[in-house]
């Protein structure tokens, strides 16, 4: 069964682990909040013994790698759908200390110059398929890379 929404992230395939799953996490987050409501089955489960476990995603989170360029690419594409919830990972993240030195750092860069490391998209899986279907799996090998 296929099903109507996803999630994808994509990385850029010359990031390291670490940096990889920070960008993930900081994605999510965004994500998240742009879309709490729809993401999750339950707002939290209890075990039998009383403790309880937020909620898991209702939808399949599929993480993707591709080189820069393609990522690029992609990112414009999702930017021209606008029924997508849309979340971008710019190099500036990673280079600055604090939020209001990312905006000055973002507000000075012309996006074209923007390095983008991730990005992460929720959406109709059928619109998020004509984008991102044709990008790798990230895969559990050994590699230092994703």
């Amino acid at each position: 069964m296929i099903s109507q929404e996803k999630t994808i992230a994509l990385l850029s395939a010359e990031l390291d682990v670490a940096t990889a799953l920070n960008v993930i996490g900081h994605l999510s987050i965004g994500i998240g909040a742009a879309c709490r409501e729809r993401l999750i089955y339950s707002e939290q489960y209890l075990d039998a013994s009383g403790h309880s476990h937020l909620g898991v995603s209702a939808w399949p989170f599929i993480v993707l790698k591709t080189r820069p360029s393609k990522l690029r690419a992609a990112l414009d594409q999702a930017r021209r759908m606008p029924s997508l919830i849309l979340a971008d990972y710019p190099r500036q993240v990673l280079t600055t200390a604090t939020d209001s030195e990312l905006a000055v750092a973002i507000a000075t860069t012309a996006e074209t110059d923007l390095e983008y490391l991730g990005l992460m998209v929720h959406g109709a899986t059928a619109e998020i398929d004509t984008i991102f279907g044709k990008f790798a799996l990230v895969t559990g090998n050994a590699d230092a890379r994703i």
